[in-house]
């Protein structure tokens, strides 16, 4: 038997900042689709559509996974931006290269949280969850290299995004993951 290294709520929390950073960041690359322009605004308006058109197909399953572990989904605006580390900038005269370096770093920060959740789901042995997580990590994977291919940062300077516990240099195989504290304050049914 594989030995539980997290609680139910750890994932449920973790669950909830992952469901929480990716609404806000569907939120942010619609804004960016309505407000780019340029003379390649149909380019990014297209490419900021499929952005957050992915965002969007996988809130449900997010929130689903949530429910699935017998917590309420957040769902307020207040839930998702006390929630959430990604802080969606404005940018003056709709440049698409600055929007596309801040969807970058939303992309990254999102990917970290992910595979967090990923590294205690796969430790609860929660594998519907894992592999969702999975899939959602590939796809987050590709939106980094687009992004980063984009902005010229896959042969130039390397965009850094920090989250606590995660360090995107090592493999994942250790125990770079936070002990999972919860918040009772937000999550009250989860006890102490």
């Amino acid at each position: 038997m594989i030995e539980n290294d997290f609680s139910q709520g750890a994932l449920v929390e973790q669950m909830s900042k992952v469901l929480s950073d990716v609404v806000t960041y569907k939120f942010q690359a619609h804004g960016y689709h309505w407000n780019v322009k340029g003379p390649f605004f149909s380019q990014f308006h297209e490419f900021f559509e499929e952005l957050y058109e992915d965002a969007d197909d996988s809130i449900d399953p997010l929130a689903e996974i949530i429910r699935k572990l017998g917590v309420d989904a957040p769902f307020t605006l207040d839930d998702f931006s006390s929630l959430t580390c990604i802080d969606p900038m404005p940018i003056a005269c709709g440049d698409p290269i600055a929007m596309s370096t801040e969807l970058l770093k939303s992309n990254m920060h999102i990917k970290a949280h992910l595979t967090l959740a990923y590294d205690i789901a796969n430790s609860m042995d929660e594998q519907g969850a894992c592999n969702f997580l999975a899939e959602r990590i590939d796809m987050h994977s590709k939106w980094i290299w687009q992004l980063k291919t984009t902005v010229g940062a896959d042969h130039t300077a390397s965009v850094v995004v920090t989250v606590d516990g995660f360090d995107p240099d090592k493999d994942g195989d250790d125990d770079s993951t936070p002990e999972g504290d919860i918040d009772h304050d937000f999550f009250p049914s989860l006890g102490e």
